[in-house]
């Protein structure tokens, strides 16, 4: 890590009523970081597995391409900050503006198979943006001699932006990023419906017109590919409350989460296709075609690989923007529960200190995703995230 950083604060003064303390600060530097292995701007070779050597000679294959010409990735950073804090401290507010600007990635960049190798490692003349806001607020909001309720909550908002990539039109990406898109843009075919006479899926080509077999590639090299979804996190954050009384402490806390994900139809219409000798979720049952007609989700099943069912129709829907929806939930992430052994027992039993505990994790989640664990979007066949109830006993002797 290698780079300058210049940092400015300011520091409110005391008021006798609401504020108790207040900075306002900020920062701003420039970092570069290599993030990559050793020696890779030489030509490396490495052994074949499973073939015997040749005259004592080990047979070997290129490992990467010679480029002696990188340098390190250029990050610059800028942070302004304001903290609070209200009613002698009582409530502690922290609001942070950040950006960063990224240039000059160390990559590998893809090439075409007659290179002899996938990719070379090298810089990248792209910039790509971070920036958001992050907000925190920690309250003490009853606390008497046996009673206690504190609360903490953050909220962060992030969004990504590519501001530059030179001839991007001819590079390797020019059917990845967009200039002023976010870098989380899904490139695909824009989703229409279920043909109700013919039982396919039916899509947008790029002029406005529909078909059940859009063309391959993006649109500004003739096919039919446009951005049709945004991965990017909308917003996260968290909230936790802690309760204590006498001996008792009970902390719950809760996580939330909104962004646009790929849902259960994304694993249906890739590798596990209905009609397949695979499980499927209930979800399916009665949603697809039948007959000329039908207003249905689902296309009809297919009789055979060869059906149009499959080819050009389902593998261009799991292309589509028919398997994105939206991704928001609240879970509530953990419950503790704890019993502080009173004293004048536990000298009794000569023992210095101990409880009695109960810890739940992933215990609800409220949501209108559907099919599988919001956490783990695409998929419903992954071991889900488990919902964990424990308990225990603390002594200290």
């Amino acid at each position: 890590m290698a780079g300058w950083i210049f940092t400015e604060e300011k520091i409110f003064k005391k008021s006798p009523s609401i504020l108790s303390y207040g900075k306002l600060s900020g920062s701003y530097g420039t970092s570069g970081s290599d993030g990559i292995q050793a020696y890779q701007y030489n030509s490396l070779y490495k052994i074949i597995p499973f073939f015997p050597a040749f005259q004592g000679i080990v047979p070997t294959s290129p490992y990467n391409l010679y480029n002696p010409d990188y340098s390190w990735a250029l990050k610059k950073s800028l942070n302004i900050a304001l903290d609070l804090g209200l009613f002698n401290n009582r409530l502690l507010f922290n609001a942070t503006y950040y950006r960063d600007r990224e240039s000059n990635q160390l990559v590998n960049y893809p090439l075409p198979i007659q290179s002899g190798l996938s990719s070379v490692l090298g810089n990248l003349d792209a910039t790509v943006q971070n920036q958001g806001f992050e907000f925190s607020i920690n309250s003490t909001n009853i606390k008497t001699k046996y009673f206690s309720w504190k609360t903490n909550f953050n909220l962060t908002f992030n969004r990504n932006k590519l501001i530059s990539f030179p001839d991007l039109a001819n590079s390797s990406y020019s059917s990845q990023y967009v200039i002023g898109q976010p870098t989380s843009i899904v490139y695909g075919y824009k989703y229409k419906d279920v043909n109700p006479t013919t039982g396919l899926f039916e899509f947008y080509t790029k002029n406005g017109t529909v078909t059940s077999n859009p063309a391959y590639g993006p649109a500004s090299i003739g096919g039919d590919e446009v951005p049709i979804a945004n991965q990017e996190v909308k917003y996260m954050g968290g909230l936790g409350n802690n309760f204590s009384y006498k001996q008792f402490s009970l902390y719950i806390f809760c996580q939330f989460s909104s962004q646009n994900a790929p849902d259960y139809l994304a694993e249906i219409y890739s590798s596990n296709q209905l009609g397949t000798e695979y499980n499927q979720p209930t979800a399916v049952l009665g949603n697809y075609w039948k007959a000329p007609g039908d207003v249905a989700q689902l296309q009809r099943l297919a009789s055979s690989q060869s059906s149009a069912a499959i080819y050009p129709s389902a593998i261009k829907f799991d292309q589509s923007s028919g398997v994105y929806s939206d991704d928001t939930y609240l879970r509530v992430k953990t419950v503790s529960l704890s019993y502080q052994l009173p004293d004048v027992f536990l000298k009794k039993i000569h023992i210095k200190g101990g409880s009695v505990f109960m810890n739940g994790q992933n215990l609800l989640t409220f949501t209108d995703y559907k099919v599988g664990d919001p956490e783990l979007p695409g998929s419903f066949t992954s071991f889900p995230i488990q919902r964990i109830l424990a308990f225990g006993l603390n002594l200290k002797f």
